[in-house]
């Protein structure tokens, strides 16, 4: 479905990712550091769209949106 290795890499690394949520339609990440965000690699990984603030991310993966946050949470393991 997504490339974990690709999108750890554009949220700036598991060093960068403090916590995972996942909704039905989008992936919520609370960050550490914005600066080290890659949004363009993120959309080219399959996201329809990103909302960001100072300290979190969210990602709209539709559908695959839970199944990416699971993946993604056992990658950081």
């Amino acid at each position: 479905c997504v490339d974990m290795t690709k999108l750890v890499h554009a949220l700036g690394g598991k060093e960068n990712i403090k916590n995972i949520e996942a909704s039905m339609s989008k992936v919520t990440i609370e960050f550490e550091e914005k600066k080290l965000l890659d949004i363009d690699m993120i959309k080219s990984l399959g996201a329809s769209g990103i909302v960001q603030n100072q300290a979190k991310l969210s990602i709209i993966f539709g559908k695959v949106s839970e199944t990416v946050a699971l993946e993604l949470k056992d990658y950081m393991k």
